[in-house]
């Protein structure tokens, strides 16, 4: 029988979970936004795409979540560029 720590890797049960669930987070999110091209995203990420700080802000998001977990930096990364590549094409005015 597998054991929690062995499955994870973390040093304990909560962090363990954690992990988990913001992996499971992340990737329902990338199912999500990523497979559907015309999902709408939330208002407040939408209006705060345009300040530089926020996608600064992102950014650093992704490092620390990284350092953290690699598997929920991979999912993180994947939200982040999914998130990036679709506003800046959905923000664009129509030709």
């Amino acid at each position: 029988m597998l054991e929690w720590e062995s499955i994870l890797r973390p040093g304990n049960k909560m962090d363990g979970l954690s992990r988990l669930l913001a992996a499971l987070f992340f990737f329902s999110w990338n199912i999500y936004y990523g497979s559907n091209m015309k999902a709408l995203y939330p208002p407040a990420l939408v209006s705060l795409y345009m300040y530089p700080i926020w996608r600064l802000f992102i950014l650093v998001f992704l490092m620390i979540s990284s350092y953290w977990c690699p598997r929920v930096g991979a999912m993180v990364f994947f939200a982040v560029f999914f998130y990036f590549m679709d506003l800046e094409y959905l923000l664009e005015p129509v030709r």
